[in-house]
C-alpha cells in the first residue's frame, strides 16, 4: 500500500473517532449530562482523550469562535450549577494569581472548542471566585454563577484545557495562541473602579508622561520547586544588552527583597535608582488564600506595571511572566530568559505542575 493512502487511512479512522466521540457526546440527555460530578467529569476527560487522539482534528474555525463562545454561555446561564464547565478560575487549590487565571482561559478554551456549556463556580471558601474576581474585573461573558460548594473531582475543565494547549502548541501553535488571546478579554478586563485604582497607583512609580521604561519580573522564592531562577545579575545583563549604552527607567516586580539592590547594582550608575511599589512582607507572596486585599492588589498593580512597559523580561516557566507577556501589546517587545524566549513552550501558558504563580 503507498504511504500516502497509509496517511489516509490513519487520518480517516482518527477522524471517525473523534466525530463518533462527539456524536456521543452530543446525544447524551441533559439529566445524563449534569447528573453527577462524576459523570460530567468522565465526559470532559473522554472528550479530552479522543481530542488528544485526533491532534484535535474537529477544532472549531477561529471565526466561530465568537458565536461558540455566547452558544456555550448561554447554555450553560439556563441553569448554572449543572453546567458542563463548572469554570473555577483554574486549579483552586493554593495556586498562585498567575496560575488561576491561565486555568480560567483554559476553562473558557474547552468550552469553545467542545461546544460545553459553562457557568462560573463560585466555592465558598475560595477567595478568588467569592472576592477577588467579583471585586475587580468585569464579567464580559455575562457568565452564569452558581453559588454552591462543589467536589474536587468536578474541577477538571482548566485540565482538559491545559492538555489542549499543550497538544496543540506542538502541532498547531499560532492556532492555540490565538484562541488564548480571544479569550484574554472575557477573563482579565478590570472593572472601572479597580482601574481608576490601578492608574493612580502606578503613577506614583512608572516614568511620568509615559516615557519609555523596561519592566522586569524576578521570581524567587519557590521558583525553584519549577525550574532553577536565574541570578540577579543575569537580568541586570539582559537590560544592558537591549538598551545598548542607552539607558531606560527600570521597573522591578518581586519576591525577592535584596533584589533591587542587587539589580542596581549590575546596571551600574548609568542607571537611574530602579522604581518599585512599596515592598509588602514576605507572608504576603507566598500566600495563595487571596483574603488579603493589599497584596492582591499589589499582585494586579505589578502586573499592569509590567503590561505596560516597553520592554518586558522573566521567564516563560513562570505562569505569571507567560500571563503577562499574554497581555501584552504584541508590538511591545517581551524576552524570556528560559526556554530560548519561547513564551508558550509549557503547555499553551500553563505549566504541567498546577498551583505556581
Amino acid at each position: 500500500m503507498h504511504l500516502v493512502s497509509v496517511i489516509l487511512l490513519s487520518y480517516a479512522a482518527e477522524t471517525c473517532a473523534i466525530l463518533q466521540m462527539r456524536e456521543r457526546l452530543l446525544s447524551v440527555m441533559p439529566e445524563q449530562l449534569f447528573s453527577t460530578f462524576g459523570n460530567t467529569s468522565k465526559l470532559l476527560w473522554d472528550w479530552s482523550e479522543a481530542g488528544k487522539a485526533s491532534n484535535y482534528s474537529s477544532r472549531p474555525d477561529e471565526s466561530e469562535w465568537h458565536a461558540r463562545l455566547v452558544d456555550a454561555v448561554r447554555k450553560g446561564a439556563e441553569d448554572p450549577c449543572r453546567a458542563t464547565i463548572q469554570a473555577t478560575i483554574g486549579h483552586t487549590r493554593r495556586s498562585g494569581f498567575g496560575s488561576r487565571m491561565n486555568g480560567f482561559i483554559n476553562e473558557f478554551a474547552v468550552a469553545i472548542a467542545g461546544g460545553f456549556p459553562i457557568a462560573l463556580r463560585v466555592n465558598p471558601g475560595d477567595d478568588m471566585s467569592t472576592t477577588v474576581w467579583p471585586n475587580h474585573f468585569v464579567n464580559v461573558a455575562n457568565l452564569g454563577v452558581c453559588n454552591r460548594k462543589m467536589d474536587d473531582n468536578k474541577e477538571v475543565a482548566y485540565q482538559a484545557g491545559m492538555k489542549m494547549a499543550q497538544k496543540l502548541n506542538r502541532i498547531d501553535p499560532a492556532y492555540i495562541e490565538k484562541l488564548k488571546r480571544f479569550i484574554l478579554p472575557f477573563v482579565y478586563t478590570y472593572n472601572p473602579q479597580t482601574q481608576a485604582r490601578l492608574d493612580v497607583a502606578l503613577a506614583s512609580w512608572l516614568p511620568a508622561g509615559g516615557a519609555p521604561y523596561v519592566g522586569v519580573h524576578i521570581r524567587h522564592g519557590d521558583k525553584s520547586d519549577e525550574s532553577p531562577p536565574f541570578a540577579t545579575e543575569v537580568y541586570g545583563e539582559k537590560i544592558k544588552d537591549f538598551d545598548a549604552g542607552s539607558p531606560r527607567p527600570v521597573f522591578l516586580a518581586t519576591d525577592d527583597s535584596e533584589a533591587k539592590s542587587k539589580l542596581q547594582h549590575a546596571l551600574g550608575s548609568g542607571y537611574a535608582a530602579i522604581s518599585q511599589q512599596p515592598f509588602l512582607s514576605q507572608e504576603a507572596y507566598t500566600t495563595r488564600l487571596y483574603s488579603d486585599e493589599e497584596a492582591v492588589f499589589a499582585v494586579m498593580a505589578d502586573i499592569e506595571s509590567l503590561r505596560r512597559a516597553d520592554l518586558f523580561i522573566g521567564t516563560s516557566s513562570s505562569n505569571m511572566g507567560r500571563l503577562i507577556w499574554l497581555l501584552r501589546d504584541q508590538s511591545k517587545e517581551s524576552f524570556s530568559l528560559d526556554f530560548d524566549n519561547q513564551w508558550m513552550v509549557l503547555g499553551g501558558l500553563q505549566t504541567s505542575r498546577p498551583g505556581r504563580q
